[in-house]
């Protein structure tokens, strides 16, 4: 019998649609926000020549009375020019500050940070600050033009961004298609076993859960602990693949557990008619919704997506687990699924069969 009190169908459907919808929205803010930092500009390290001071990474002074006779480069860190010292050609920095209370002969390019020029800086060039800002004191010498410009990735669509995340969007959806197909399949396949596997699911989902995350945890160090054990014969070495195989199909078919619980979820909405009496258009539905959610997810939050993906697999292993120990679930018949069958413990005799029907 089903419980007296129970959720809606409605939102049984849409709690989980608008936490996606929430993801997706961030995602994209996310991806907005964060194409200008990945266009920044890469410069080589340049060729180390007589009389340059190169600083791959930290921090570079150079104090009063020190004298650099050609150019100072800055890969990742900041760069001062005390008072009283002198470069005498150009300051770079590719990551980080600078400031110049000396003198600089040529050019100061700081190509994603800021620059400070004190009443005692003299630069006899231009001062260009990529992505950043110039502060200028009033006594600052400059020779050429201060500028100020920002990467064009900054003040336009990056049609580069949009193009790859549409390839990673499109190379997912292929392994949507195959994950469906295949989890089809093993649906038809195995009916009554797979349902009775949801069904647990749906009567002990915090139990799912909890094992299933557990064991997601757990499988990868305990099958590499396996994996070096094996490696020491021959035979064992044959084996190795063997185990990571099952890791695999466990993983699979835990997903297809959490799919086909997914297609009921869209049968019971009312949203889907074809699927309240159809096995097939149950399990195409639910593993589409959970594909189409996932290859949504990775291609925008690569880190929410792959974790969330692969925890839902053995959410629905969880689920598995608790079935083979002997887990019951309520019975249902939605979305095309044969309810479970319990056989009799020991079948009566044909003589007392006959006696009772005379």
């Amino acid at each position: 019998m089903r419980s007296p009190v129970r959720r809606s169908r409605r939102h049984t459907l849409l709690l989980p649609l608008l936490a996606v919808a929430l993801f997706l929205g961030a995602a994209v803010a996310w991806q907005q926000e964060s194409s200008v930092a990945q266009a920044q500009p890469v410069l080589p390290m340049p060729p180390a020549g007589e009389g340059d001071r190169i600083v791959p990474e930290g921090d570079f002074v150079l104090t009063s009375t020190q004298v650099v006779e050609h150019d100072v480069y800055v890969v990742s860190g900041d760069a001062t020019i005390e008072e009283g010292a002198e470069v005498k050609h150009d300051v770079t920095v590719l990551s980080g500050d600078i400031v110049i209370a000396g003198h600089v002969g040529h050019d100061v390019k700081a190509l994603n940070g800021n620059i400070t020029l004190a009443d005692t800086a003299v630069v006899g060039n231009d001062v260009t600050a990529l992505n950043g800002t110039v502060e200028r004191a009033e006594g600052a010498t400059v020779g050429g033009e201060v500028h100020r410009p920002q990467h064009p990735a900054a003040s336009r669509d990056p049609l580069g961004a949009v193009g790859s995340f549409v390839l990673r969007l499109l190379a997912y959806l292929v392994l949507g298609v195959v994950f469906v197909t295949v989890g089809t399949l093993a649906v038809l396949a195995w009916p009554r076993q797979t349902g009775r596997v949801v069904t647990v699911l749906e009567a002990t989902p915090w139990s799912a859960l909890g094992v299933g995350l557990l064991t997601g945890v757990l499988i990868l160090p305990v099958a590499s602990l396996l994996s070096i054990i094996l490696a020491i014969t021959i035979i064992g070495i044959i084996l190795i693949p063997v185990l990571w195989l099952a890791v695999g199909v466990g993983w699979l078919y835990g997903a297809v557990v959490v799919g086909l619980w997914a297609g009921r979820r869209l049968a019971e909405s009312g949203r889907l008619p074809a699927a309240r009496n159809s096995l097939l258009v149950t399990a195409i539905a639910g593993l589409g919704t959970v594909a189409v959610a996932c290859a949504l997810l990775m291609s925008t939050v690569a880190w929410i997506g792959w974790p969330v993906s692969y925890f839902l697999g053995f959410i629905g292993l969880g689920a598995v687990v608790l079935s083979r120990l002997g887990v019951n679930g309520t019975t249902r018949r939605t979305g095309g699924l044969p309810p479970r069958v319990t056989l009799p413990l020991t079948l009566p005799q044909s003589g007392s069969s006959d006696r009772r029907a005379s």
